[in-house]
C-alpha cells in the first residue's frame, strides 16, 4: 500500500496531530483533559455527552489516524481530513437518544482497543484507514428507526436503497457523499489502486453492520478459527500452546491471510466495536441499554400511530425489568458469543479483560430479570400491598 507522493493537496508540510496540541493548538482543554484513559476498555464516551459532538469526533477522529500514522503514510491533507470528520459529525443527529455521534466515536475508539489487543498485526495501512472511516460512518445520518418499520412502512429509503439492508445503504450513501465532498476528498491523496479498494471496503464493512446478516459473518468466523485450530493440531493441542499470551495456532496462520481473510478479520472488527458497550463495565452498558431502549419506545410509538405491526415490546410500568429482559437476552446469545470468538485471537490480557466484563454483566442482568419480574409472587406482593 503505498500514498501518491505526487499528489501532495496541502501546500504546508506533514505535521503530527499530537504536535500540535504540544504547540498549542485549538483543541478545547476540556476535551484534552478526558483523553488520558481513552485507551481503557473502561473509557466511557458518554461522560462527553455536554460537549459540542462536532469536537469530538473531529479531534478524536484526527487522533486515531495521527496515532496509526495514516496521515504521513498516505500523505494526507490535514485540513481536508478535518473538514471530512466535521462534515461527518454534522450528519449525526444529536436529538437521537442512541444513534449520535457519540456512538459512532465510541465505535472508533473500540476498533482502536481491539486493535491494540492485537489484531493490528493483522492489518495493512490502508484495512486501518478502512476500519476507522467505517466506525466512524456506518450510522450516517441515523434517523433513531430500524430496518422493519423502513420496510412495514414502504419507507422513502427503501424505496431507493432495496428491502435489503436498506438502512446500512442509506447510512453508506451518506457517508460516501461525506467522503467525495470537494472540501473533504481527503482520500485523493490514495494511489488509483488504494482508493478503489478503499471505496470497495468502506462499502462492505458499513453493510456489514446489519444486524441480520450477524450469524452470517460470525459463523464464516468461526468457520475460519475451527479450521485454524484442527490445521494446528486439535483442540488439545490449541489449548496447551501459547506464545506472549496469544495463541500459537492464531499466528501459524497469521503470515498465510488471503485478501478475503483479512476481510472477514475486518468485518469483525467493526462488530465488535458496534456492540461492545453491551460488555462495558456494567454502569456504562445499563446507560447505553436505556438509550437504545428509549429509541425502541419512540419507535413503537411511531408504529402505533401508523398502524403498522409492532416490532418493539409494549411499554410496561416496569421498565427496569424491561430494559435487564432485553439486555440480558441480547447479552446472553448474540454479544457474548460473539466476544467469546473474537477475543480468541487477541492477547491474553485484553481477551481477560473483555471477557470479565462480559461474565459479570451477563450475570448482574440475569439476577435483575429475576428480582425485577411482575410475575414473581413477591415483587407482586411488594407492588399491590408494600410488603
Amino acid at each position: 500500500m503505498r500514498a501518491n507522493k505526487e499528489n501532495n493537496l496541502c501546500e504546508s508540510p506533514f505535521a503530527f496531530w499530537w504536535s500540535l496540541h504540544k504547540m498549542g493548538g485549538s483543541t478545547p482543554q476540556a476535551l484534552l483533559d478526558r483523553l488520558h484513559k481513552w485507551t481503557e476498555w473502561e473509557f466511557n464516551m458518554l461522560e462527553f455527552r455536554d460537549m459540542a459532538t462536532s469536537d469530538i469526533l473531529v479531534e478524536f477522529g484526527k487522533e486515531l489516524f495521527a496515532h496509526y500514522g495514516l496521515i504521513e503514510h498516505f500523505n494526507i491533507c490535514e485540513e481536508r481530513l478535518s473538514n471530512f470528520l466535521r462534515l461527518l459529525s454534522s450528519q449525526y443527529n444529536d436529538e437521537n437518544p442512541y444513534h449520535t455521534g457519540l456512538h459512532a466515536v465510541d465505535a472508533a475508539i473500540n476498533v482502536h482497543y481491539l486493535l491494540q489487543s492485537g489484531f493490528v498485526r493483522f492489518f495493512t495501512k490502508l484495512d486501518l484507514l478502512v476500519l476507522f472511516v467505517s466506525a466512524l460512518g456506518h450510522d450516517t445520518g441515523h434517523f433513531a428507526l430500524n430496518n422493519a418499520f423502513l420496510l412495514n412502512s414502504n419507507h422513502e429509503v427503501v424505496q431507493k436503497h432495496g428491502s435489503t439492508s436498506a438502512l446500512e445503504h442509506f447510512h453508506l450513501s451518506k457517508l460516501m457523499e461525506v467522503i467525495t465532498d470537494d472540501k473533504c476528498r481527503f482520500v485523493d491523496a490514495l494511489s488509483p489502486s488504494d482508493h478503489a479498494e478503499f471505496d470497495i471496503l468502506v462499502g462492505e464493512m458499513v453493510l456489514a453492520t446489519d444486524m441480520s446478516r450477524h450469524k452470517e459473518y460470525m459463523s464464516k468466523f468461526e468457520e475460519w478459527c475451527t479450521s485454524a485450530k484442527s490445521e494446528f493440531g486439535g483442540t488439545d493441542q490449541v489449548a496447551a500452546t501459547s506464545s506472549d499470551g496469544y495463541f500459537s495456532w492464531v499466528e501459524a496462520k497469521r503470515s498465510s491471510l488471503s485478501y478475503e481473510e483479512r476481510k472477514l478479520f475486518m468485518t469483525v472488527v467493526v462488530k465488535f466495536a458496534d456492540l461492545a458497550n453491551v460488555v462495558k463495565p456494567v454502569a456504562q452498558s445499563e446507560a447505553w441499554a436505556e438509550l437504545i431502549m428509549v429509541e425502541f419506545s419512540a419507535q413503537r410509538e411511531r408504529e402505533i400511530a401508523l398502524a403498522l405491526p409492532l416490532t418493539q415490546p409494549a411499554n410496561i410500568p416496569n421498565r427496569e425489568w424491561k430494559v435487564a429482559k432485553h439486555q440480558n437476552g441480547f447479552l446472553k446469545f448474540v454479544v457474548e458469543p460473539t466476544m467469546v470468538l473474537i477475543m480468541d485471537l487477541a492477547s491474553k490480557e485484553k481477551r481477560d479483560t473483555v471477557l470479565s466484563h462480559a461474565k459479570n454483566n451477563g450475570e448482574i442482568w440475569s439476577q435483575r430479570v429475576i428480582d425485577l419480574d411482575p410475575e414473581n409472587a413477591s415483587n407482586v406482593c411488594r407492588a399491590r400491598f408494600g410488603c
